[in-house]
Order: structure tokens, then C-alpha cells, then sequence
């Protein structure tokens, strides 16, 4: 069978709605069901410019196991910014996130970017809860040879619990897996 029928069987939405669910997964407002009241006062070691070390493992360890048939094989270049302002709202921007991945048995390449922005407020202490007011994602994908660009919204949402610790310049978030599995942590370094 020649990649082109190959890339046919493939329903194309299923490879973005798959792929874009795993990396929608990282922004800490989405999912569960606890209101974020704007306007609130963000945790002082948590207000800034951050910029995100390592995707490659979050992103791994949200898909591992829990979403059959996807294999998350390379996450690089680009670059995750999450600024928190002082009342709480934030605005994360990715740019340029290169990735492959296998689904299914088809190997899957392609590039991500957008924004997502909404508040947070703390909980308790460690503790955060966000929400996400905004958002785009736009996806570039690539399966034998075949190149397919969209953009999508990420829908407003009451958010889950986040843990955090702040240590110097470092921000810890301990994100919630909407896919039932493990919850992921991405370190983020402060940006000067």
C-alpha cells in the first residue's frame, strides 16, 4: 500500500484531536470543576516571566499508558513562556514546538504554537487553582509527506488543582492529568 492510501485510513481529525489533547494537557487551568475568581492575589514567589525546561517528559508522562495508540517520540525546540501577573491572570505562549509521534503505527510529524491565557488563585498553600479564559492552538502535521495546518480554540474552563513550589528561580507545577493518569511536573526558570 503506498503512503498516500496509507495516510487515507487515517482519519486526519483523530491525529490532530489526539495530539493537540496531549499537549492541551500541559496548561495547568484545564480541567476539573473549581472556579477561579478573577482579580485575586497570585502567590508572590509565582509572579513573572517563567520559561518551561522540559516538555519532553511532561508530555510523555500525561500520554504514557493512558492514551492508546500514541507514543510521543520526539518534543523540541520552541519554546513554553507562562507570565503570572500580580492579580493572578496569566497568559502561557508557546512558539515553534516541534514534535513526532507515532498513532496508531503511523509516524506523525509537525510543529505547535498559540496561547492560552486565564487567572489562578491560591488555594492553600502549594496549592493553586486555575482557570483558562482563552486560548488558540495552531498545529502544522505531517504523515507521509502529506501536510495538513489548522487552528482550533481552546474552550474557557474552570480549572483543577496545580501543587507548586517556587525556589529561587524555579517554579515547580505538579499538573493534573485530565487523561486519568499521573500527574506531570514542568519546571519552569524565571526569564530576566
Amino acid at each position: 500500500m503506498t503512503g498516500w492510501m496509507q495516510w487515507r485510513r487515517v482519519p486526519r481529525g483523530a491525529l490532530v484531536v489526539i495530539i493537540l489533547a496531549s499537549v492541551a494537557a500541559l496548561w495547568p487551568g484545564i480541567g476539573g470543576n473549581t472556579p477561579v475568581q478573577a482579580s485575586v492575589q497570585a502567590p508572590s514567589c509565582t509572579v513573572g516571566t517563567w520559561a518551561a525546561t522540559d516538555l519532553q517528559s511532561a508530555l510523555q508522562a500525561f500520554t504514557e499508558g493512558v492514551t492508546a495508540g500514541l507514543n510521543i517520540n520526539r518534543l523540541e525546540g520552541g519554546e513554553l513562556v507562562l507570565t503570572i501577573e500580580p492579580d493572578g491572570t496569566y497568559e502561557a505562549q508557546y512558539s515553534d514546538v516541534m514534535f513526532s509521534a507515532t498513532v496508531s503505527g503511523f509516524n506523525v510529524g509537525g510543529t505547535l504554537s498559540g496561547t492560552v491565557s486565564g487567572a489562578y488563585r491560591q488555594e492553600s498553600p502549594g496549592t493553586l487553582v486555575g482557570t483558562v479564559t482563552d486560548g488558540t492552538v495552531n498545529v502544522t502535521i505531517s504523515v507521509f509527506g502529506q501536510q495538513m495546518s489548522t487552528s482550533f480554540a481552546v474552550p474557557a474552563g474552570d480549572g483543577a488543582a496545580t501543587s507548586y513550589e517556587c525556589d529561587g528561580d524555579q517554579l515547580s507545577l505538579a499538573i493534573s492529568n485530565p487523561f486519568g493518569g499521573a500527574a506531570a511536573t514542568v519546571v519552569f526558570m524565571r526569564v530576566p
